[in-house]
């Protein structure tokens, strides 16, 4: 008889082998891949990190490589924060794969790679390739012993080796699993039930005894029953004589009971109240433990927007090296230090040279600190690292660490970080997060008792984006904090790092100290102690300790080196076979390099030393994959790769490799190599010009293939990157070595050159990755002239040039837009190409292209933005630099000739700004009195190198060095003029200590020449060119000037009359002309907006003197000008300053009245000329300085009798061909007031009319014509042309006492709704026409819009426009008044169904302190929802629907106006907030139900889409726009300008591009 067939399903210990290689393979490497993943992406930084790489995840959603499962873990919807926990162990490899910068082992991500491989990415491949083996290709879970072992060993070695712990490895392979399990739990349950059958039987017995027992009682019963009864009747008798008794005791006992029922009531009562009680506190608890856990919770969420870096494994690392034995005299001194709580210094610093071991003294301080319950906290900067650099991300990192020490602290921070905190940590500077994260919270915390720790090492290496902002906050602010904190840091003794810790008395780690000799005897002994014999222990240990220099990195080599190649040391070896020095060292290791890299590549000395030229000319660490090109031309790139890796790993301790570039562990290795003055020559000393040769011919490479294979979407290789980066640079150095050379040739031509450079495709992959090569390359190319380029070629060159340095500010964020800048303004060769590719490589890329861009040149040529609002701005000598100073204490520099920032560093002044703006809010002014002037404090120094930052101390240098001028000057100033003056270059300040002193200080050593005293306090001075006169105001309005040669001067008291204080000074250049300026402080000095004052009532906020011609007139005489509202001042005295260039500032034809133009909210500014055509304008209300083409200005054909004249409505016809366009002054409001309807055909760019009309008038267009509201009374359907009234459709009660204004609001082609505001409860009526009879009391019917009664007041009426229809009433809604301070003020509608309403409640006029702005739905005369806001100011609020009425987008009314709101127009949910900052958008317009341009007061014109709330594009208009409209029917914009200019321009939407596709 045949067996039956196993079942499949049936449990054996092969099935438990298979069980056990999941769990490890499954559980364990998804916990490996994890680890490694928050390596590269820490969880505090995930959500951040993911969204830097979105654009390369959402190609891998597209390509379906991710899929939705997977994406919603990364990206949650509603706002989730992703958790590396959630991922399974395919997402992770995934992420690793491609955005952890890995690059794939030589075998490729899908193949098993070699066992001699065992870098990190083989044991990543090692892992995918198992899990597909298990999971992918198996037909059974069953795994026989001997595959068991197999698998088991390699996949735990993998495993072990991506950081698993062994235990838990060998744990999990010792556990019972799958059959045995089992067969232990049916053990189990047999034992249990032979207990249950014992039990039972037991109780079996004892029911027998029992039933015996009875029966024995039976028999016995009978006896019993017979005596009972003879007893009975004495029981009887005596219970009668007992009875009377005992009804006595009953009564007695009744009442007891009853009293006792009460008490037992009473009880039960008290235990009922006790277990309520008992009830209530248990609910407490249960609300305290749900409160607790919330609060918590909330803790962790608002905790995780900070960094926190680990550095567990660095700590351990560096731990390693340590000898034990070694430093106790320092770790005493800070053990001391710490422990003393009366130490006057918070902070130790330990400084020392390269080499002399810090790190590792860091890492044991904090390991014996910690195992102390003393360690807040530990940060190891890296200068390779530029995350651990970021002083930002340090200060937050440390926070985290102290919030684990100290949950007091955490609480505080916490609560501290839950406030709005004004604006976004990312976009707060070191010191505000200082203050944030340390100091203020810590000032809320009492004092523990002991002192902590927290450690930074390498704060030299802190140094991120040029300057070192943690070194500053330590060395000025770190006082501020509690007395307990403490902080230990490590440092080399670099200058600036020096100087700024000199007050803390560092301990010096000098090499010869006998401390440092010591120590590294004992590493010495300790280390080699089987190296060395007895008999010549100590001469040998003397000669070590000598050759090492007293630096333990040498001592590390040295006992390396005697580990690996001596058996035994004799003084003999110790001088034949050891390095001598250093440069033996070096010498060794690169000849064991070059020994490991010529086997393994069979290469030469040659080819070695070309690899090695390279290295040393790079100007980052370089790639491994061009080392692999170097020295295996033309081999496989992933083996060549593998075996550089291979063979550098045995120096690894000098030339470290990290992300897959190869490093200089120390500078001086570098110098080594190019033998420098500090070493002399040797076997490896490299030219750098053969390394230039070299990286050109490789870089010329990778651009060659990336211009072949398109740029667009690419995430760029190191090796791509870096040719991006730096390969022109190589190149133009080939060159110039070639025209000096004759004699060599070299591959890559200047043609090459040019092309490389010019490449528009290649400039925006360099704008891709974060870099400005491009523009420095163009720059470099240009300098070079004809020697590389033709005359002709420079043009494109000058072009691509000018147009990054115009928009390097909107480049940085949105490379994409640079093919929209080339086809708005390049060449027509570069505008031809650019659009070109994008429709051929980017065509679901939007943009936005001028209609006429052959006209769109601007005058604007660049804007340089800084972090705050700029005090005063200068340039160098050569024009080559600018540099500002700023309202939050930093001093930024900018590069003339790019337009890029090159540093930002720190004030080294105090600043006392203004409060206000000139009109506007607050400013960066200087304040005197009620009115201000201008700051005049950092400038270059005249030799060009050094930046005068206020003060005569120190001074920053081009590149950022903070370095000593007269450290023992006590000169600072807020306002300067650098002179000649008696031989000796001199600088004029004003004293802070005293407003009634002019010093003169010398140049030449900082010191004191001359003090000049004032009566009263000082408000503005100025020196004529000629350094012969002096002027000077005071703040009672009095001027001065007197003669420096012959101390001949005149005095006018009377010169500021009606309370005029001149804060502005200025001398001709022919020194005969004073010219003085006054800027008031605040219109709210005078209760009311500025704008609102009639002009007779305005005072002057800039006035004109002509004192004199000769000095020594008698009566010099003063020359008032009219006030005006505009003052550009210029910021130095220009060659050529005469008293027109302040003349013409009047709203007349010159230039300046012009800037106004260009520069939005500009009332006041300086300038300064660059040449006769270019000049830097700049103001304390802006944060940025823009540099505008004069040349341009006055060529703008706007003329001076229409500045005041500007397009205030543009609306496009239905078929979007025709534009009407209204203009007219900036207010309408009485029926002689000129209004013109100017009427344009697109189609072929002709006029065709223009119309006059007097009076407020509205135009909407229908599908019949034009309807025309004229001064709120009628409306009139006109043909298209404008050349025949067709009919009248509405016309309003003629007694003028009811309407206050009209609004019309276009709903569809058919549908007007007129929206007006009575001034009485009484009806309006509306009047048809054709149907006035019928129509005579239309609004007998009206819709009520709410249950309040007496609801008249606004009126919202639709109005239907065509055919017989036309001036029908449709329908209509009524809103109520408001109590006394409110009112409606906006509505807007896209069908008689919905109507958004918003309201204000508050002041109605004047600068308002309190406010509330309601936004309200209305559907069919109900509240569908509501949003209530607080506004301190009415500012015009707008909102509109989105075509498909999907969305409801609304400005000036929610966050206090700030902001563009996009609204779930079902919900009124926000969706999305815009523009967070802006509260100057001037109007938004719908292109698509997605698509929506806005254009605000910066100057842009901006697309975005509203569901993804993405920005897609930003057009620089070029100046401040009035108005806008778009085409719906076709992607029109349209700009209204002032003087009646116009700017059409089309946007290319993704949607369009789809359809055409």
């Amino acid at each position: 008889m045949a067996t039956a067939a196993p079942s499949p399903l049936a449990s054996s210990i092969e099935k438990t082998n298979g069980n056990k290689l999941s769990r490890l393979l499954i559980d364990g490497g998804t916990t490996a891949l994890r680890n490694i993943f928050d390596h590269y992406h820490p969880p505090g930084n995930l959500a951040s990190d993911l969204n830097f790489n979105y654009s390369v995840l959402n190609k891998l959603l597209r390509k379906r490589v991710l899929n939705g499962h997977q994406w919603n873990k990364l990206f949650p919807s509603g706002g989730g924060v992703p958790d590396s926990n959630t991922f399974d162990i395919t997402l992770l490899f995934l992420l690793l794969t491609t955005i952890c910068g890995l690059s794939p082992p030589l075998t490729g991500w899908h193949t098993k790679p070699p066992p001699a491989d065992n870098s990190l990415e083989a044991n990543l491949g090692r892992v995918k390739f198992f899990r597909n083996e298990l999971y992918g290709h198996v037909t059974s879970t069953r795994v026989d012993a001997t595959s068991f072992s197999f698998l088991w060993h390699e996949i735990s070695i993998t495993l072990h080796s991506l950081g698993l712990d062994q235990a838990e490895i060998d744990r999990l392979k010792a556990e019972h699993g799958g059959e045995e399990d089992y067969l232990d739990a049916l053990i189990e349950w047999a034992d249990s039930e032979e207990d249950i059958k014992t039990q039972l039987k037991d109780i079996h017995q004892t029911q027998l005894k029992l039933s015996k027992t009875v029966e024995d009682g039976n028999l016995n019963m009978e006896e019993l029953r017979q005596a009972l009864s003879k007893t009975q009747d004495v029981v009887d008798e005596a219970v009668e004589i007992e009875l009377k008794g005992h009804q006595e005791f009953r009564a007695a006992h009744q009442e007891s009971m009853s009293r006792l029922d009460g008490v037992c009531e009473s009880q039960t009562k008290t235990s009922q109240a006790v277990d309520e009680i008992r009830e209530s506190v248990q609910e407490v608890k249960q609300e305290v433990k749900s409160l607790t856990k919330k609060k918590s919770e909330h803790a962790d969420e608002v905790l995780r927007t900070l960094v926190k870096f680990e550095f567990k494994g660095d700590t351990e690392f560096h731990a390693k090296k340590f000898q034990e034995g070694t430093r106790e005299w320092i770790f005493k001194r800070i053990e001391d230090w710490l422990d003393d709580r009366s130490s006057p210094h918070r902070a130790m610093v330990i400084s020392g040279n390269p080499g002399m071991g810090k790190t590792v003294i860091s890492a044991v301080v904090s390991q014996r600190i910690q195992k102390a319950g003393r360690l807040s906290g530990i940060h190891f900067c890296q200068h390779n690292d530029s995350r651990y650099r970021d002083p930002r991300l340090m200060l937050q990192s440390l926070a985290c660490h102290l919030c684990q020490a100290m949950p007091s602290y955490k609480d505080a921070l916490v609560e501290q970080m839950s406030r709005n905190l004004g604006k976004d940590l990312n976009n707060m500077g070191v010191k505000e997060l200082f203050a944030l994260l340390f100091k203020e919270p810590l000032s809320t915390m009492q004092d523990p008792g002991r002192n902590i720790l927290t450690v930074i090492d390498g704060l030299d290496e802190s140094e991120y984006r040029g300057r070192n902002e943690l070194l500053h906050v330590i060395s000025n602010h770190f006082s501020m904090l509690p007395v307990w904190i403490r902080i230990l840091i490590t440092t080399r003794p670099e200058k600036n790092v020096t100087e700024a810790l000199r007050h803390l008395k560092p301990i010096e780690l000098e090499q010869k100290r006998e401390e440092n000799l010591k120590d590294i005897q004992t590493l010495f002994e300790t280390q080699l102690s089987l190296k060395i014999g007895e008999e010549h222990k100590h001469v040998l240990l003397k000669e070590l300790v000598k050759k090492s220099e007293g630096l333990f990195i040498y001592a590390y080599f040295i006992v390396d080196f005697i580990q690996k190649n001596v058996s035994i040391l004799s003084p003999d070896l110790l001088e034949s076979v050891l390095p001598s020095d250093i440069s033996s060292v070096y010498l060794s290791y690169f000849t064991r390099l070059e020994d490991e890299l010529c086997k393994e590549f069979n290469a030469d000395e040659e080819h070695f030393l070309r690899f090695l030229c390279a290295f040393t000319a790079a100007r980052e660490p370089l790639p491994v994959e061009f080392i692999a090109k170097i020295l295996n031309p033309g081999g496989k790139s992933l083996t060549a790769q593998r075996k550089v890796n291979k063979a550098i790993s045995c120096i690894s301790t000098l030339l470290p490799v990290r992300e897959g570039r190869l490093h200089f562990f120390h500078k001086s290795i570098k110098d080594w190599l190019i033998a420098s003055l500090l070493y002399e020559q040797h076997d490896f000393t490299v030219d750098e010009k053969e390394g230039h040769i070299v990286l050109s011919d490789l870089c010329a490479s990778e651009l060659d293939s990336l211009q072949r294979k398109g740029v667009h979407g690419k995430q760029f290789s190191n090796t791509e990157t870096y040719a991006l980066h730096h390969g022109t640079q190589h190149m133009l150095e080939v060159t110039d070595h070639d025209c000096a050379d004759k004699t060599r040739t070299n591959s890559v031509t200047a043609e090459q050159v040019y092309r490389y450079t010019t490449d528009v495709e290649l400039i925006y992959a360099k704008l891709c990755v974060k870099s400005t090569s491009a523009i420095e390359d163009l720059l470099s190319l240009h300098s070079k002239n004809s020697r590389i380029v033709s005359e002709e070629k420079d043009v494109v060159v000058t072009s691509l040039l000018s147009l990054l340095r115009k928009h390097s500010y909107i480049l940085f964020d949105h490379p994409h837009l640079f093919f929209q800048c080339l086809i708005n303004e390049g060449t027509p060769g570069l505008s031809s190409t650019a659009a070109g590719i994008v429709k051929s490589s980017t065509p679901k890329v939007p943009y936005m292209k001028y209609l006429d861009n052959d006209k769109q040149k601007g005058a604007v040529q660049g804007r340089f933005y800084c972090s705050d609002k700029i005090a005063c701005f200068d340039i160098s000598p050569k024009l080559d630099y600018m540099v500002c100073e700023c309202r939050d204490e930093t001093i930024h520099l900018f590069s003339l000739l790019t337009g890029t920032k090159v540093w930002v560093r720190p004030s080294l002044t105090n600043r006392a700004y203004s409060s206000k703006e000139a009109y506007t809010g607050s400013g960066a002014y200087r304040q005197t009195g009620h009115f201000l002037s201008f700051y005049h404090s950092v400038t270059f120094h005249p030799n060009g190198k050094w930046i005068i930052p206020g003060t005569l101390k120190h001074v920053y240098t081009i590149s950022g060095d903070r370095e000593d001028l007269f450290p023992d000057s006590d000169c600072t100033f807020s306002y300067y003029f650098l002179r000649f003056y008696n031989d000796k270059e001199v600088i004029f300040t004003d004293c802070p200590d005293d407003p009634k002193q002019i010093i003169i200080w010398d140049m030449e050593n900082g010191q004191k020449l001359e003090v000049i005293n004032w009566d009263e306090e000082i408000s503005s001075f100025t020196i004529s060119g000629d350094v012969s006169l002096i002027a000077i105001s005071d703040v009672t309005g009095e001027i001065a000037f007197f003669s420096v040669i012959n101390d001949f001067g005149l005095r006018f008291p009377d010169a500021g009359k009606d309370d005029w204080v001149c804060g502005l000074m200025h001398f001709t250049s022919d020194n005969d002309t004073l010219v003085c300026g006054c800027l008031l402080a605040s219109c709210e000095d005078y209760h009311c907006p500025f704008d609102a004052l009639e002009p007779e009532e305005r005072k002057p906020t800039v006035s004109f003197k002509n004192p004199l011609s000769n000095v020594s007139l008698p009566d010099p005489h003063f020359e008032p000008v009219d006030p005006r509202t505009f003052v550009l001042w210029p910021s130095a005295a220009p060659s050529a300053l005469t008293e027109c260039t302040f003349m013409e500032q009047d709203e007349g034809p010159s230039w300046a009245s012009k800037v106004q133009r260009e520069i939005p909210y500009l009332f006041a500014g300086s300038y300064i000329s660059l040449n006769y055509e270019t000049i830097l304008v700049g103001s304390p209300d802006h944060k940025y300085v823009t540099m505008l083409n004069v040349g341009l200005l006055q060529s703008d054909s706007t003329s001076s009798s229409n500045v005041n004249v500007g397009i205030r409505k543009i609306i496009f016809s239905m078929e979007g061909d025709a534009v009407y366009v209204v203009s007219s002054g900036q207010f309408v409001y009485f029926s002689s007031e000129e209004v013109k309807i100017t009427i344009w055909r697109l189609s072929s760019r002709e006029f065709l009319e223009t119309k006059t009309f007097f009076g407020p008038v509205s135009i909407v267009p229908t599908k019949e014509g034009l309807v025309l509201f004229k001064n709120d009374r009628v409306a009139e359907l006109w043909n298209f042309d404008l050349s025949e009234c067709i009919r009248s459709i509405v016309k309003l009660t003629s007694d003028t006492s009811i309407v206050y204004s009209v609004t019309l609001i276009p709903v569809s082609d058919e549908l007007i709704a007129f929206y007006y505001l009575p001034q009485s409860r009484e009806s309006i009526y509306i009047r048809s026409l054709e149907e006035s009879e019928e129509n005579e009391n239309l609004h007998d019917d009206l819709l009520e819009c709410t249950p309040l009664e007496d609801c008249t007041d606004y009126c919202l009426d639709f109005i239907s426009t065509t055919g017989v229809q036309g001036g029908k009433l449709v329908s209509s809604l009524r809103f109520t008044r408001y109590d006394e301070g409110g009112y409606l003020y906006k509505i807007s509608c896209n069908s008689p169904s919905n109507v958004l309403v918003c309201r204000f409640e508050g002041h109605s006029w004047g600068p308002i302190d309190e406010g509330e702005v309601t936004v309200s739905l209305f559907n069919k005369g109900s509240v569908k929802w509501e949003r209530i806001a607080d506004n301190s100011y009415l500012r015009n609020e707008h909102m509109i629907f989105s075509p498909k009425n999907e969305f409801v987008v609304t400005w000036n009314t929610l966050d206090e106006g700030q902001g563009l709101h996009v609204l779930d127009a079902d919900t009124g949910e926000t969706l999305h907030v815009l523009l967070r900052d802006q509260n100057d958008i001037i109007e938004c317009k719908f292109l698509d139900d997605e698509s929506l341009v806005c254009c605000s007061g910066d100057n842009f014109l901006q697309l975005f889409n509203v569901r993804t709330g993405d920005l897609l594009s930003v057009l620089d208009i070029g100046e401040q726009p009035l108005c806008l409209e778009a085409c719906l029917n076709h992607p029109l914009v349209a700009i209204g300008l002032s003087g009646t200019r116009i700017k059409f321009v089309h946007v290319q939407l993704p949607t369009e591009s789809k359809k055409k596709n």
